[in-house]
């Protein structure tokens, strides 16, 4: 668009406003207005398929407009406040917007002087001639004399309407050879109906076709075939089309009937097309890139479908009130108050006095009793609830219920329960709805009967309270969002839904986590070599199931932080079905919102330079440890091949170990600086995972392996790590232990010294006993943990241990006696005291009682005689 003005204009959109046309023959002036002179607020210059623009201006002047043109009211300025000049074939929409009681004067094109008042309430408006290009010169004036030089603030919307240029045939000129609208899309099909909402495409932008010879009001350069192919549902509402891309883009559509409508810059280099009252049937959708396509360069864009004002089915007959309704208005002030539906909202009650002195019949002749001329209460519902609108009415007296939608559609219902009425609106458009309640018979000396009124925006009575059906039964289930067909290359795909339902997730499969609903929340079509990665984004903790087309369900928690996430396997195509639910069960209707992105990705990575990927081994190797760096990560949850696992994994394995066995335990552990798992699979098929046995860093140790082939898989915990580098050791004598940075590992010992503590890591994969002896208990590392230096001798030293696990601990002093002890310090912990210590070095092992990798602890050493300790072992205890 282009904007000539002084001061920046706002731009918004303008939604479902009604238009009438006032056309005025042209009258000579007889005032000072001049329609020549420079604009006051700019010139605004637009073409076909601009969609809606607003200028900001000051309303008002000093001329009286009546002696403009007869029929013309109010005061302007001299000067036009804005010219805009139109190149394109649709009626455009000009309206005036403003606090103030103003009017409009318009000279069109061709001299002609348009008027208007009172189009919008106290806000004119007037609707161009069909198809009038050139330049209109628009004045906006106030009702009353400006007073005191206070000129209020207006906007001036100017809203192209669908009423666009006669059909013009797709069938291509010679020069767009190959350009085809029943072509299957590159990107996917779409369903639009009743409920479809806001959902966003990706793709890639352009193509070697110039749009122009397809159709000369078409811009730029698009593909042979569509981008995608929309199937709208009879009944749609206004369906609006937007492009967001970082390069200048462009638009066209083709429509069942083989009209092109074409759009360049609707918002910015963004084109945009709105289509009013669709018919049903299919749309070929191009986007496309204003400049040629250079070295094959295809830009990514978002595609954003919406639609607005969608036809609820109605329940009766069409809503033209008959003669009997005189006097019936539901636009008018509600008599109990107004009701904000949105998300959340649930069930809520209200009170009011029914009936009134109108016979419903005649505003529409399946409606019955009596009913007040202007509603009881006027819902205003602005969506969010997953379900239908849902209405009923308890009184001790015959009621009835007569509801208006926003699209004028009548709703009428007498005895839905016993003698009282109800509704339900099955997928409900936003705007006001206008309720009134009735009573069967007339009123009788103005007695309004008492009535309560219950509105209900969520799920339907049976939307998961019985027992679920078959997974069968499910899947044929219309999904409640919606579906999608999507082919290989398609990008990505993000729809908005709502989470959650009454069934808990293991009806699905067995370690389904959460409440989800019966019916599938959405499906995907997919066909295409590659895998899906199907991730939700949400403020609340939900969960996800998957129904595979190989009839696999497949299910996620926390793929990434409280949000679900998995991928299927590569090239598995057919439909998808998909539920997203939440961890914890609904309550009060209230269905968080959640966003679901589905995305193509491969399942191959790439490992760094001099990776090896596999290696045969013999009991007794050397070098010890065997040592590759590898690339870690993926993106298989590893929890779907054994629920004991966490992180992200290849397809394949990283690593392929033969070994052959012998008298050695045998280890296997990752160093990174991510935060990294491990899955191994063993000769015998049995599936072994680690975390974080080392800080952030996985360990697998085997007492007695046997000997095959074992598949190593390098995970990260993070499903957006990518693939970091991880060194993967494989040893038997080797039992690493990561501490944190700046560990002390050594000290010396000296008469009088008081307690220093050391954080260390307690445990190991080798048994006490087997190394050090009967008396010894719990695992331990193969090398010491902590050396302590005894400078002078004869100190009575004390090593003790702290940890939240059960620990033990083995000290070897330089003559190579052995101390050991589980549980002499208290509450699990060890306690050693070596009297009169020698000169010399004493290794000290911290165990666990238990195999359970590494568990942080705190050595204690001090000098007994320097203050109150614990009370010593005997002499010599548990010495080997």
């Amino acid at each position: 668009m282009a904007f000539q003005s002084s001061t920046k204009p706002a731009i918004k959109l303008l939604a479902g406003v009604a238009t009438t046309a006032l056309s005025l023959g042209l009258v000579a002036s007889a005032s000072a207005q001049n329609s020549q002179l420079d604009p006051t607020f700019g010139t605004v210059s637009e073409g076909q398929g601009f969609g809606s623009v607003s200028q900001t201006i000051q309303a008002g002047g000093d001329i009286d407009a009546s002696g403009f043109a007869p029929g013309c009211n109010g005061f302007i300025a001299d000067a036009p406040d804005l010219i805009f000049d139109y190149s394109g074939d649709a009626s455009v929409l000009i309206e005036g917007s403003s606090d103030a009681d103003t009017t409009m004067v318009i000279e069109a094109p061709d001299g002609q002087i348009l008027c208007n008042d009172d189009f919008n309430g106290l806000n004119p408006g007037i609707e161009t001639s069909f198809g009038e290009r050139g330049r209109y010169a628009i004045w906006i004036g106030t009702f009353e004399p400006i007073q005191n030089n206070t000129f209020p603030d207006a906007d001036i919307i100017l809203s192209e309407l669908a009423d666009v240029a006669p059909p013009v045939t797709p069938t291509p000129n010679p020069s767009a050879t190959g350009f085809n609208a029943n072509q299957p899309p590159t990107f996917g099909e779409v369903e639009i109906g009743a409920g479809f909402g806001t959902q966003e495409f990706t793709l890639q932008a352009g193509g070697q076709i110039n749009a122009f010879d397809t159709n000369s009001s078409c811009a730029g350069f698009v593909a042979d075939v569509p981008d995608y192919q929309l199937t709208v549902a009879p009944g749609t509402g206004t369906i609006d089309l937007a492009i967001t891309s970082d390069v200048d883009t462009t638009l066209v559509v083709v429509t069942p009937n083989g009209s092109v409508l074409c759009n360049d810059d609707a918002v910015d280099l963004n084109p945009g097309l709105q289509i009013s009252s669709p018919s049903a049937g299919s749309y070929a959708v191009w986007v496309g890139t204003y400049s040629p396509i250079e070295n094959d360069f295809f830009p990514g864009a978002q595609l954003t479908i919406s639609t607005s004002g969608a036809s609820a089915q109605p329940t009766t007959p069409t809503p033209t009130p008959g003669p009997t309704g005189s006097g019936f208005n539901p636009n008018q002030a509600p008599t109990f108050g107004e009701i904000a539906v949105t998300t959340g909202f649930g069930s809520q009650t209200f009170t009011l006095q029914a009936g009134g002195d109108m016979d419903a019949f005649g505003i529409n002749n399946a409606c019955a009793g009596f009913i007040a001329d202007v509603p009881d209460y006027v819902i205003n519902y602005q969506g969010g609830s997953r379900g239908p609108l849902d209405l009923g009415v308890e009184s001790d007296e015959d009621t009835t219920l007569v509801v208006v939608d926003p699209n004028g559609q009548v709703f009428c219902n007498d005895d839905d329960l016993d003698l009282n009425p109800a509704l339900s609106i099955a997928s409900p458009a936003i705007g006001n709805y206008g309720v009134w309640v009735g009573t069967f018979n007339p009123i009788q000396n103005d007695f309004y009967p008492d009535a309560t009124l219950t509105v209900t925006a969520g799920p339907s009575n049976d939307r998961g309270s019985v027992a679920p059906g078959s997974l069968g039964d499910r899947l044929r289930q219309t999904p409640t969002f919606g579906s999608v067909q999507l082919n290989s290359g398609f990008g990505g795909h993000a729809v908005d839904l709502q989470a959650g339902g009454a069934l808990e997730g293991a009806t699905l499969g067995q370690f389904c986590n959460g409440f989800v609903a019966e019916a599938p929340d959405y499906v995907v079509g997919y066909s295409g070599n590659l895998a899906l990665r199907i991730t939700a984004t949400s403020d609340d903790d939900t969960t996800m199931a998957v129904a595979l087309p190989n009839g696999e369900v497949r299910c996620n928690d926390d793929f990434a932080g409280l949000n679900p996430g998995l991928i299927g396997p590569e090239g598995l195509t057919g439909d998808y079905a998909i539920w997203i639910g939440t961890f914890n069960p609904i309550e009060g209707d209230v269905f968080p919102a959640a966003n679901l992105l589905i995305e193509e990705v491969s399942t191959t990575k790439t490992h760094p330079s001099g990776a090896i990927n596999s290696m045969s081994l013999t009991a007794g190797f050397t070098p010890d440890p065997f040592t590759t760096t590898l690339a870690a990560g993926g993106i298989i949850d590893a929890s779907t091949v054994d629920p004991s696992c966490w992180g992200n994994i290849a397809s394949t394995p990283d690593f392929v170990l033969n070994y052959t066995a012998g008298d050695w335990p045998l280890r296997v552990f990752v160093n990174s600086d991510a935060d990294t798992t491990l899955l191994m699979r063993t000769p015998i098929g049995e599936v072994l995972c680690n975390d974080d046995t080392d800080g952030l860093n996985p360990s697998l140790s085997l007492t007695t392996p046997v000997s095959g082939q074992y598949e190593i898989f390098i995970g990260t915990y993070d499903p957006t790590a990518g693939n970091p580098n991880a060194t993967l050791a494989i040893s038997e004598i080797l039992d690493e232990k990561i501490l944190p940075d700046g560990a002390v590992t050594e000290t010396s010992v000296f008469a009088g010294m008081t307690r220093q503590d050391f954080e260390l890591l307690a445990g190991g994969s080798f048994e006490a006993f087997d190394t050090f002896g009967d008396t010894c208990n719990g695992f331990v590392a193969s090398n010491p943990d902590f050396v302590a230096f005894v400078d002078g001798g004869g100190v009575d030293v004390e090593f003790t241990a702290r940890s939240a696990e059960d620990t033990t601990i083995v000290v070897r002093g330089p003559d190579g006696t052995v101390y050991c002890d589980d549980d002499s310090g208290g509450d699990f912990n060890p306690l050693v005291l070596v009297d009169r210590a020698a000169n010399g070095p004493y290794e000290v092992w911290l165990g666990t009682f238990s195999a359970v990798g590494n568990a942080p602890a705190t050595l204690s050493i001090r000098d007994i005689n320097a203050g109150t300790g614990t009370a010593p072992n005997v002499p010599g205890e548990g010495k080997k």
